[in-house]
């Protein structure tokens, strides 16, 4: 497989030796990383990552790799060409380039991942604050009207029960469960 085929495909890729070194950088990840193909070649492939990924790289990429001959969907971050820190998505697989054992490394550039995953992040915790709120608000509304030793309760426009305070459920004898939801015929 020659560079010319690694050029076409549609990710960053580079491929290693088995301890690592770069024979191979396509031109995405040359453009991604702002380097020559002469800068990378034999390059330790530690230097596309922060220390942060190095580690990771160290502890289970190599490990993971060296166990069963792959990896799927790591998630690191690459050193860009200016000098800025962008989520990838790293598949790798073990195989023969240029008559040698290597490794193949694919880099799926992930920062719209990490963009959609943020903004879930914040809808998620806005809806949750708002939980608890209509939750405190809930508590609030049931304490007051079950203080009042009226009966009060609400029936929608289909006539079921949405809401009875205690005097209510006593007046009628009914738990809650048995209360809310029932048709007003059924009381």
């Amino acid at each position: 497989m020659g560079m010319e085929v690694l050029d076409q495909l549609p990710c960053a890729v580079f491929v290693t030796d088995t301890s690592g070194r770069v024979l191979a950088a396509n031109a995405d990840l040359r453009a991604l990383t702002g380097r020559s193909a002469e800068a990378c070649h034999h390059l330790p492939m530690d230097g596309f990552f922060p220390p942060a990924g190095r580690i990771f790289l160290q502890t289970h990429v190599w490990p993971t790799l060296l166990r069963e001959g792959r990896l799927n969907e790591a998630y690191l971050q690459v050193i860009d060409a200016r000098q800025q820190r962008v989520p990838v998505m790293v598949n790798c697989r073990r195989g023969q380039f240029a008559g040698s054992e290597g490794y193949f490394w694919t880099l799926f550039v992930a920062q719209e991942r990490q963009r959609v995953e943020a903004a879930l992040l914040q809808a998620r915790t806005r809806a949750e604050e708002t939980a608890r709120s209509l939750a405190k608000s809930e508590r609030f509304t049931r304490s007051v009207a079950d203080a009042i030793p009226g009966l009060v309760a609400y029936w929608d426009q289909d006539l079921r029960c949405r809401f009875a305070n205690q005097a209510y459920l006593a007046w009628f004898g009914k738990a809650p469960a048995e209360l809310i939801g029932s048709h007003l015929e059924d009381l």
